[in-house]
């Protein structure tokens, strides 16, 4: 039995819809036009206000030309992680991002659509499409 066979795309969804305490969400964003190539791999764990804890928001880069790759567990992430340490992150951050990047997780494909003002989030509409069917 798979470890995720007891889950359904709709009780993940669901779940990132009524932010439920500790729910996580991990999205494929990039930021800009068509033409970026960098994506990033975000995970988003939403904490209530009554834990006295802020919602945190995990990411990494990776290359758009290796996404499929790596959703398949064919590509090595060692490089990125490399130019991390070259960069002077830390190894606590690094460590995080390698769990991250590890981390099992279940696809689900939809379109989303944000409007808001450019630099303010105040006010925020998404716009889910394409949402898969049981």
């Amino acid at each position: 039995m798979g470890r995720f066979e007891s889950i359904t795309w709709f009780d993940l969804y669901l779940g990132r819809l009524e932010k439920t305490e500790g729910d996580e969400a991990i999205q494929l964003c990039w930021y800009g036009g068509m033409d970026v190539s960098e994506i990033f791999v975000e995970r988003k764990t939403h904490r209530e206000d009554w834990t006295g804890e802020k919602s945190v928001k995990e990411h990494f880069q990776i290359k758009e030309k290796n996404i499929n790759k790596y959703l398949r567990d064919e590509h090595d992430m060692a490089d990125n992680f490399k130019k991390l340490r070259d960069k002077g992150k830390s190894e606590k951050e690094i460590s995080d991002l390698e769990q991250l990047a590890n981390d099992p997780v279940l696809r689900t494909f939809y379109n989303r659509t944000t409007f808001q003002l450019p630099g303010n989030a105040r006010v925020r509409i998404s716009l889910d499409t394409k949402l898969p069917t049981a």
